[in-house]
Order: structure tokens, then sequence, then C-alpha cells
């Protein structure tokens, strides 16, 4: 995860951030201010590890793609998109556009400010405020008026996964959900960060993986079966699959697991 690539993809994505950004102030504004909102949103709490554990989320999808995992339209959106309810129909269509823009923004080292959350958002456009003053008062206002984090990918993805109902547990399954809508129902379900539970699927960290599926329900077969799918090299030992729920959620408030 410290690689590299993911370090490289997450400066041209603060860098492409920082331009859509100064865009509405016109084009010699944005040569002007670029540096200076550029280094600020460095600085700006939380964004850039939100924008590394984005760039690792490309990675894997890509990964994941190789051995046969849609990132796009996993069998489980796939099926609510047939689904004889239009409003959920159109929400399943609906993120599949979103996610289709995310890897495609992915492969070009992009990130699209309607994407963040609320929090990171408000913050971006705050240091937004401060660095351009009353130059960019204007761009600021219109920023915050459009702004809906139910339309970003984000927000589409909770609210599918809050929609499932009798079918949560499928988005417990990578290979059926997809990686983004699984990592999105496991911080649902467990209420730890999303970040935190992708960074925990992604990297070789089984045991905070193992533990997140024990908090999330999942059976011990099940949480061995979605660790080796994400992280084939690992071998989880027997004992990890004794911790029931309860014990699990405790351990991770702990902060146990790595």
């Amino acid at each position: 995860m410290l690689g590299e690539e993911p370090i490289a993809r997450t400066r041209a994505m603060v860098a492409s951030l920082t331009v859509e950004l100064l865009r509405p102030l016109g084009e010699p504004e944005v040569a002007v201010w670029n540096d200076a909102l550029g280094a600020a949103l460095i600085d700006t709490a939380g964004l850039v590890d939100h924008v590394h554990a984005l760039a690792v989320e490309g990675q894997v999808l890509a990964r994941l793609a190789e051995r046969g995992i849609d990132p796009l339209l996993p069998p489980l959106v796939q099926d609510r998109i047939s689904a004889s309810d239009p409003q959920l129909a159109g929400l399943a269509m609906t993120l599949m556009a979103a996610q289709t823009r995310f890897v495609r923004r992915h492969q070009r080292m992009e990130l699209a400010a309607a994407d963040l959350p609320a929090d990171l958002f408000g913050a971006a456009i705050s240091t937004l405020a401060r660095r351009t003053a009353d130059a960019g008062a204007e761009a600021v206002a219109a920023w915050r008026a459009g702004f809906d984090e139910r339309r970003g990918r984000l927000g589409l993805l909770a609210q599918l996964g809050l929609g499932l109902g009798d079918d949560f547990a499928a988005a417990l399954d990578p290979a059926q959900a997809g990686f983004s809508l699984f990592v999105t129902a496991v911080s649902l379900l467990t209420g730890q960060d999303r970040d935190e539970v992708l960074l925990a699927a992604a990297s070789g960290r089984p045991l905070r993986l193992a533990l997140l599926l024990a908090a999330a329900g999942l059976e011990p077969a099940a949480r061995e079966a979605v660790i080796l799918c994400l992280q084939p090299e690992a071998s989880p030992p027997p004992h990890w699959f004794l911790v029931d729920s309860h014990q699990a959620a405790e351990l991770l408030a702990q902060g146990q697991g790595g």
C-alpha cells in the first residue's frame, strides 16, 4: 500500500482535485492559485489519507478484475438493475455509472470533488475559500450549493447497501457484490470507517480483516473464504475463526488486529 504506484496516484489525484476546484474561476486563476491550493489540500486533515485509500481501492478492483470479479457490474448489482422496483433498479444503474466513472478516473489518476465524503468536501471547499479569498467567493458558493453526498459514488454504495434488506448477506461476498460494495457493507454493519475497512481488506492484514468479518456476523467458513479471495497469500490459523461477533467488536474497539 505504501509502494510507489499508490503514492504517485495519490499525488496525481490531489493535483487533479486542485485543478477541478479552481476551474470555475477561469484558466488564469488556475495558474495563479494551483500550487498554493495543492499544498494546502495536502495539509487538509484526512484528505490525503482518503485519497490514498481510493488509490488502493482502484488497484484492488483492477487486480480482482483479472480474476473475474467484475468491478462495474457484479452479480448483486446486476440483479438489482433487473429488479421490478423502478427506484431500486434506477439506483443500481446510477451506481454502475458512478463506479464506471471511478474506474476510468483511477486509470487517469483523477479524483472528482463530488465523490468526496461530505466532511472532506467541506474541508476542501473551506481550504479553497481561504486560499482564494474574494477571487474565489463565487466558485466556493457554487461548489457548496451543488454538492449532494447522496449522489456521490460512496453515497450511492451506502444507499444500495442499506436497501438490500434480507439480501444484505450477499453484500459480504466480494465475488457477488464486488469489492466496493463489499467494503461499504462491512463498514455499515460494523460501524468502522470505510477507508479503514478498505485498507484492511486490501493489505496483508488478514487478522484485522478476520475480526471485521466476525463483527459483521459472518460464519467462520465464510470469513475464511473472503480472506482467501481478497488476500490469497494469507494463511489464517483456525483459532482466528473461534472469535464471535461480540468479541470481535470489542477487539476492534481496542485497536486489535494491526
